[in-house]
């Protein structure tokens, strides 16, 4: 599932987070503190979270001792980023894993810069009209700067993504998008 993580932490507040995983803590002029969750220290002044910047800290837990919504999850559940997102997302927002939330929507467009003559793609055999007839060739900018792209089309033939080729390493490189 895609998560965009800085939609996520425009749509989601610190608040919110600390009332979906049941943290309590007490006000005291613009912060909240009380125990910390993620290292059990029971000092009421422990663990602090400052709302207007969508921040927490704890002054008991080994470092990394800090950060937003996303590591609060990953250090209190002890996932991944990614994972402490999309925990977020279902928590919070109600999004399940099988519904594609914040993804992109529209289709891709093709890569009109994309170099057909260059010297790369002529060195792996493909002339020069028949990759602007694929699609393909050199990209001078973007995700798959330095390579030779390819398109890449599902069964009806709608473009789906991009691969390319660098012959720096020699190697395919499959960009995700």
């Amino acid at each position: 599932m895609y998560v965009n993580f800085i939609e996520l932490k425009k749509s989601v507040s610190i608040t919110q987070v600390l009332d979906a995983y049941g943290i309590q803590l007490k006000k005291e002029r613009n912060q909240l503190r009380g125990p910390c969750p993620i290292c059990g220290s029971d000092s009421k002044r422990a663990f602090v979270v400052t709302p207007s910047e969508g921040l927490w800290h704890c002054f008991k837990c080994d470092d990394p001792s800090g950060g937003d919504i996303i590591s609060l999850v990953e250090r209190l559940l002890n996932l991944r980023p990614k994972e402490a997102a999309r925990d977020i997302q279902q928590k919070c927002l109600n999004v399940t894993t099988e519904e594609k939330a914040d993804k992109p929507k529209g289709k891709l467009k093709p890569l009109s810069y994309l170099q057909a003559e260059h010297e790369t793609v002529q060195e792996l055999g493909i002339p020069a009209e028949v990759a602007t007839k694929l699609g393909c060739g050199y990209s001078p900018k973007g995700i798959m700067r330095g390579r030779v792209a390819f398109p890449l089309r599902d069964e009806n033939g709608k473009l789906i993504a991009y691969c390319g080729y660098s012959s720096k390493d020699g190697t395919l490189k499959l960009p995700t998008f």
